[in-house]
């Protein structure tokens, strides 16, 4: 009969197998397929976190977007329709900082000199250019069912709208305003960060104590210390605990009078500088308040003197019980409210003026005098050289500390006040909180803890941007001073109905010319501001910006909530908190369902870096040219993404880094290269025996325990991979099914059967064996499916496709058409499984006893006894034990009294004896099956086909040995397929036409061992050696051999 059923390739070939089957899936159309498939089922719906398309994919976005893919495939084959849109983060500094750099700019001016209109198109075309590398690279990562040719794109226009959708509902219900006050800037991108955008690092920094002279008490100072000289150019107050004991001390050694809180007096007066003093009076913070002093820098500030005279409170302390703490510091906090919030909240309420001398790239303005034009860190180490000089200063040290830093290029940020939009999140934290309460994350403190805490500290968002390439604020003011009404924009189709025009494109420059009389007052025009908005809000805003992308239309008041989102765990601070927070002041309610947040991804345990040069990109694993892999030979094969998919979905807990380790990295390949090993041997035994599903199947009832075991485990990982998939505990999904695969059904079910199941195996169930072994094979590639589509996709090509209708079901193109496993609840015997793994158990404590004794585990033994400690219920797999341990009886007592044969282990069953006496009976079964195990080794070495015949010659020159082999001389021309065999006394001629082998056996009769090549060469070189088995004395003249060659029968 024809042989239907596919070989496979004896070497696992992953890079070409993978390549092989994306041709198919393109050629075959089965996107197409799959989406066909789901029409009019239920929605499951999942949105992407759009990466930046700054350039090619690292090893963190591959990770991430596999464990997507692995969701998408798995809802997909559990009967839903997925919303499966790819996003692409296209707007922000990203995009920009990356720009500057291939156009030579270096500041904010440059590209004012460039044409913001050029660098607008750059920056949109560099985005589009690399979105379809990134395309292409997401494929090869297997993620090829997803909607690539119409992704979601932040800078279309009607993405853009969705955006100006939010500030419209959030200007509409009171929660968007605009405010001068302290932010962050950074001084290289020219803009004010919002607090997720912030990045704290250690720096080292100078720490000063200063004294500042009091105006109306004579010879006394105010102590103060800080770490930020350049911010005491706009200092204009000092703060005090109102409710915190200060006192006046005599510095006797300067003849001066300092004040300053009790608690730090000892240590800096006397401690740090060495000077004697003594307290002269004693006061309460509130005493302190409204006491004057000179500025530290007036006559280089001298814009300080028109401060003062804005008012009384200037140069004055001032207090605040919330923000000066005595127990650090000195208890005096030097106060610049344009330089820090806590500095600008009490500032307004002394109604002092917000002084900020700093333009927005860290530069001192005209105000700040001297420094007027000098960068405010540069200007630290001159600052400190003029207080020194005036003799001010009292005391400096350097410490380490944290500081903010832009998230991109890593500057180091500066506090200024400016006039910026914010939404009024704060205000919202209650509402947050709550909210975040009904959402179901992955892993559960992501939520409890990490997002609980970032809400509980939230400040309103800073939503706009003194940049570029963004979308535009769709703010117009009218600038008549004495109107200054305010239009918030929420469409284009306003914009047109109110301006009479809307350009093409919705960025600037465009945008910035759209302008229109003001009706409120008559005199003014309305003009946008400048800015452009926080990049997280266009990711933030994706539920009903992307609308258009998913359905067609531009609804944005109908959004969907997603079921699922994932991300890592920076988005904590990022997307998942924009996304909240968007959908919050526009809608009043949440956007997503369900979280899971997984970590970063490091090598050996550190960030990757390539200044470092322990980058990897995908590329390096898939084309195998990872160093680590091109040094080690046995590692040389590993290429492919096929083993990262598997590797990455497994190697870590939620919420945790993955730490990418080669050498686990290498056991994962291990790990699927037996995947394939199991598929192969069923394969080419499927193939031998003829074997066709459609003709052979098998009846449940009629099974044995051991096939009842195998459907129960199957069904079992069924249920529990399905389990876990709809909780999203996605990394032990293939911890269950590597269990299932490898030790169930590769290291204990098939080495159960495999005798029935041989080419020469006259079993009466073996077709039955052989069905179930297909059907349950079958099953494992669907479960393989969402992890490894390429492997699974081949496999099923291969073995099972044209078979379908022999198990009921309905032959597809692909395996991704087909539908997840259904779990067989009547299938699943949990006392059943629980015996297996007593026995599996019992059978390895007694193996440790076998090689605790030097006996080969293959090597025949009379008997085993268990003595049990508690009741065993009865053993089912009696017969199994019997078989894997190698023993001829095995028997359950309840004592046992051993003889001087018998060898004792402790275990949990109890003690287990196991009888190491030997007869001839047990010694023909070890002699026989060393030679069997040595013939069958030859012929594969030598290239011999299964099953093919041979003419055998082996000659024995010990008569006991020759007596052993003549009377299992039929068992073993069965076993190695002799059609022909002869025994001689001697040793058979080598023969250069012949396969040729020499065995030494250990002449002590009662072991009769095959010893190995390295004992007989340590006896050749030393002439004496130990048999490893029995310990006999071994010498040259005294081993007995057996000799063989074969050839193959004419």
């Amino acid at each position: 009969m024809d042989i239907i059923v596919k070989s496979l390739n004896k070497y696992l070939d992953l890079l070409q197998l993978e390549k092989d089957i994306l041709n198919y899936w393109e050629e075959n159309n089965i996107y197409t397929q799959v989406k066909k498939k789901e029409e009019g089922k239920e929605e499951w719906r999942f949105i992407d976190g759009p990466p930046y398309t700054t350039g090619s994919i690292h090893l963190g976005t591959a990770w991430n977007k596999v464990l997507k893919d692995y969701l998408i495939r798995y809802k997909r084959m559990r009967g839903f329709k997925v919303t499966d849109t790819p996003g692409y983060d296209t707007h922000g500094l990203p995009i920009e900082v990356q720009m500057e750099k291939e156009l030579g700019i270096g500041n904010k001016q440059e590209i004012f000199d460039y044409g913001v209109d050029k660098f607008i198109k750059n920056c949109k075309e560099f985005a589009k250019k690399n979105l379809v590398i990134m395309n292409d690279q997401f494929k090869r990562l297997g993620c090829y069912f997803w909607d690539w040719e119409n992704p979601y794109i932040t800078f279309k226009n009607s993405y853009v709208e969705g955006i100006w959708w939010t500030l419209k509902k959030a200007w509409e219900r009171g929660l968007m305003y605009q405010f001068y006050r302290p932010l962050n800037c950074c001084p290289r991108c020219a803009t004010a960060l919002a607090k997720h955008e912030q990045e704290y690092k250690m720096v080292k920094d100078t720490s000063l104590f200063l004294k500042i002279k009091a105006k109306d008490m004579e010879d006394t100072y105010f102590i103060i210390w800080t770490t930020t000289p350049w911010t005491l150019v706009a200092n204009t107050a000092i703060m005090a605990n109102p409710t915190a004991e200060y006192a006046k001390v005599h510095i006797e050694d300067l003849d001066e009078y300092w004040i300053l809180a009790k608690n730090p007096i000892t240590h800096l007066i006397s401690g740090e500088l060495g000077y004697k003093y003594k307290i002269v009076e004693d006061y309460y913070g509130e005493e302190l308040e409204g006491k004057k002093y000179i500025h530290p820098l007036i006559e280089e500030v001298p814009y300080q003197n028109e401060l003062a005279k804005k008012s009384d409170k200037v140069h004055s302390i001032i207090l605040s019980e919330e923000y000066v703490s005595v127990a650090e510091g000195v208890g005096l906090v030097h106060t610049a409210p344009g330089h820090g919030p806590e500095d600008f909240e009490v500032g307004v309420e002394y109604g002092l003026p917000i002084f900020n001398p700093v333009n927005v790239e860290g530069i001192y303005k005209e105000e700040a005098g001297k420094f007027a034009g000098m960068n405010v860190f540069d200007a630290n180490p001159e600052i400190l050289d003029i207080l020194k000089e005036k003799g001010t200063l009292i005391h400096t040290s350097e410490i380490e500390h944290e500081y903010a830093h832009c998230w991109r290029c890593d500057s180091r940020l500066v506090y200024r006040a400016t006039k910026q939009w914010f939404f009024k999140t704060e205000s919202l934290v209650p509402e947050l909180l709550e909210k975040n309460e009904e959402i179901y994350w992955v892993p559960d403190w992501a939520g409890e803890k990490w997002f609980k805490s970032w809400l509980t500290t939230l400040k309103d968002w800073c939503i706009s941007r003194q940049r570029f390439w963004g979308i535009p604020l769709s703010v117009w003011i009218c600038d008549n001073e004495e109107c200054g009404d305010i239009t918030v924009i929420g469409s284009g189709e306003e914009l047109k109905g109110i301006a009479g025009e809307c350009p093409e494109d919705l960025h600037r420059p465009w945008i910035d010319k759209v302008t229109w009389k003001c009706k409120e007052c008559g005199k003014g025009t309305k003009r946008r501001i400048e800015d452009i908005l926080d990049v997280w809000l266009d990711s933030g805003s994706v539920m009903w910006a992307a609308q258009e992308v998913y359905d067609g239309h531009s609804h944005y008041d109908t959004w969907v909530p997603a079921d699922f989102i994932i991300e890592g765990k920076d988005q904590i601070r990022g997307w998942f908190n924009s996304l909240l927070c968007s959908a919050m002041v526009s809608s009043e309610r949440k956007n997503y369902d369900s979280c899971y947040m997984h970590g970063w991804v490091l090598r050996d345990n550190e960030k990757m870096s390539k200044s470092q040069g322990n980058f990897i990109e995908p590329e390096d694993l898939i084309n195998g040219t990872l160093e680590e892999l091109q040094k080690n030979k046995s590692y040389s094969q590993i290429k492919g993404i096929e083993t990262f998919r598997f590797y990455s979905i497994g190697a870590t807990q939620p919420g945790r880094d993955l730490n990418f380790n080669v050498k686990e990295y290498a056991d994962t390949f291990r790990t699927i290269n037996t995947i394939w090993n199991v598929f192969l041997y069923a394969n080419q035994k499927f193939r031998l025996a003829e074997f066709d599903p459609d003709q052979h199947t098998y009846e449940p009832k009629n099974l044995d325990k051991t096939a009842q075991w195998l459907l129960s485990r199957v069904n079992s990982i069924i249920k529990e991979i399905t389990e876990l998939s709809d909780k999203y505990k996605l990394p032990t999904v293939t911890d269950k099914l590597r269990d299932l695969i490898v030790n169930d059904i590769s290291r204990w079910y098939i080495m159960l059967i495999r005798e029935k199941i041989d080419v020469y195996s006259e079993d009466p169930d073996k077709f039955e064996i052989m069905a179930l072994l297909f059907e349950v094979l079958y099953k494992v590639v669907l479960l393989l499916a969402p992890i490894n589509p390429m492997l699974s996709e081949h496999l099923y090509q291969k073995m099972f496709k044209p078979y379908m209708k022999s198990m009921g079901l309905e032959e597809k193109d692909s395996i991704h058409l087909q539908d997840w496993p259904e779990i067989e609840e009547d299938k699943i015997d949990d006392s059943l499984e629980k015996q297996m793994e007593f026995s599996r158990e019992l059978i390895e404590v007694a193996r440790s006893l076998k090689n605790q004794n030097r006996l080969r585990l293959r090597w025949p033994n009379k008997k085993m006894v268990i003595e049990s400690t508690e009741k065993l219920q009865e053993v089912e797999f009696t017969e199994t034990i019997k078989k894997m341990v190698n023993v001829r009886e095995l028997e359950i007592v309840d004592s046992f009294t051993p003889d001087n044969n018998f060898a004792e282990m402790e275990s949990r069953f109890g003690n287990i004896y196991l009888d190491l006496s030997v007869n001839d009976d047990i010694l023909a079964d070890r002699v026989v099956n060393d030679l069997i195990r040595n013939i069958q080794y030859s012929r594969k070495k030598n290239d011999f086909k299964v099953g093919e015949e041979i003419e055998l010659n082996i000659g024995v020159n010990s008569d006991y040995l020759k007596k052993y082999i003549e009377e299992n001389e039929g068992f073993i021309s069965d076993k190695v397929s002799a059609g022909e065999l002869e025994i001689i006394k001697g040793n058979v001629e080598e023969d250069e036409s012949k396969a040729y082998e020499e065995l030494k056996i250990c002449p002590n009769k009662d072991c009769s061992a095959t010893l190995k090549k390295n004992i007989i060469q340590k006896l050749e070189k030393k002439n004496k050696t130990k048999c490893p088995y029995c310990q006999t004395e071994l010498t040259l003249d005294k081993i007995n051999t057996i000799t063989f060659n074969f050839q193959r029968k004419n």
